[in-house]
């Protein structure tokens, strides 16, 4: 790494001396697990829609069945098998999975059928946060609290450029096609296939952070957590604290479902073709990893140590208040568009670090397996209880106004979590830095 980049890093992201290979490793890891991730996504967004609107309720609650099933066994592999050795042998699971899909896609005319995009579906959306809860609890086991809140921001600009390029990729690709008169739908399984590559150099990249860290900053003792498959459950029914993140995460997928329900209403109402649906959902991802790049670049650590972790976590709730009121005035895809980029930019850039850092202040034990527990299964038992909602709400651009009215005061419930959990960051910040003999930066 040049001394002119190190210069830069120490300036614009407050990287201090000794970090900065380090935190390159880390968002070049990132970058490529979300550049093959957002590849995939406006694919998964294409397939819901295409089964009807009224079927994303139904593969929502299959999709939280699945993620129920999938974390004991989470659990008990990482009880036994040592990191070292568990993270790249995971993603490689996941590359496997992604290359069947590809041979799948492209062996017309099963490939296309509505079972196959239901199935992709539903794996894409239990997998995709198995993939980035592994990477950022190796985070949480590489970094300390004070600088979870620095460095977090920066880590995360990698996954945001991956995210950014990813979708621009497949909005490009569409366009090749139509430059050399391919049909899309023979261009789109290749998706799989690139996507595949860039997960693999995403193992990669990550074997740089083992061997860049000091072998206690990166894993600790390299061995398996001990314990079983029901350990992370446990914790997080005994400890306030990780039920509050639970309620956060909770909280936040279930509105995020209401506002994903009123998204497909409008997008359904304006687009009726697969391939335009395709390229809206891919723009939206453009639109919305351009504004996290540059919060994270430039505001992300500056406002967690300026306003603190619970206020900066207050920040989505206030945004999506907002969004959902300016749908409920303009349902138009022009509002829905802003609404979401401001939304997803306010997550990644700001939400997504600062619920990230909560996790620093825990033993390690919970930083893998409660952390599993909460950035999956309750992550998405909030998108089953959201698709309960959205199953009473009436069909089409009818669904907008009473989405609107269960979502806000559910956004200020969400805000006050939000601060209580700030509040008792802080305080665990100070226990691990006076047990550490350092005074609290938290």
């Amino acid at each position: 790494m040049s001394r002119a980049f190190t210069r830069w890093l120490e300036r614009v992201g407050q990287v201090q001396e000794g970090e900065g290979r380090l935190v390159f490793a880390s968002a070049l890891t990132f970058f490529f697990l979300l550049f093959g991730y957002f590849l995939l996504r406006p694919m998964r967004d294409m397939y819901g829609v295409r089964g009807g609107l009224e079927q994303l309720p139904y593969l929502t609650v299959v999709v939280v069945l699945v993620m129920l099933a999938v974390n004991p066994i989470f659990g008990a592999v990482v009880s036994r098998v040592a990191r070292s050795r568990f993270v790249p042998a995971f993603y490689r699971f996941v590359i496997a999975c992604t290359l069947v899909f590809f041979v799948i896609t492209i062996a017309a005319p099963f490939g296309r059928s509505q079972w196959v995009g239901r199935v992709f579906f539903v794996w894409l959306s239990v997998f995709n946060l198995f993939m980035t809860s592994v990477f950022w609890q190796v985070m949480a086991d590489l970094w300390r609290p004070e600088q979870a809140k620095r460095l977090y921001g920066l880590v995360g600009v990698g996954g945001t450029l991956g995210a950014f390029l990813g979708s621009l990729g497949t909005t490009q690709l569409i366009r090749i096609g139509d430059a050399l008169d391919v049909g899309r739908d023979d261009l789109t399984p290749w998706l799989f296939l690139v996507a595949a590559v860039f997960f693999e150099l995403a193992v990669r990249a990550s074997g740089k952070i083992r061997r860049t860290a000091l072998p206690e900053e990166a894993f600790g003792k390299d061995e398996g957590l001990g314990g079983d498959g029901w350990q992370g459950l446990r914790d997080v029914v005994s400890s306030p604290y990780l039920r509050g993140i639970c309620g956060y995460l909770f909280l936040f997928t279930l509105i995020s479902t209401l506002i994903y329900y009123v998204q497909g209403a409008i997008i359904s109402a304006t687009a009726k073709d697969d391939a335009t649906r395709l390229t809206l959902f891919a723009w939206r991802n453009v639109g919305d990893q351009g504004l996290t790049l540059l919060i994270q670049l430039f505001f992300t650590g500056r406002i967690m140590q300026a306003i603190g972790v619970g206020k900066t976590l207050a920040i989505l709730p206030a945004v999506t208040a907002l969004g959902l009121a300016g749908v409920a005035v303009w349902p138009v895809f022009v509002m829905i568009w802003f609404v979401q980029v401001a939304r997803r930019g306010s997550n990644f850039g700001l939400s997504k670090p600062a619920r990230e850092s909560l996790f620093a202040v825990l033993p390690r034990d919970e930083k893998y397996k409660a952390k599993a527990v909460a950035d999956t299964f309750v992550y998405r038992a909030g998108d089953v209880t959201g698709a309960a909602i959205c199953m009473t709400l009436p069909a089409g651009m009818g669904a907008i106004l009473p989405a609107v009215a269960v979502g806000v005061p559910l956004t200020v419930a969400w805000g006050g979590v939000s601060i209580w959990l700030g509040r008792r960051r802080h305080a665990l910040a100070a226990a691990v830095d006076e047990d550490q003999g350092k005074p609290s930066e938290s």
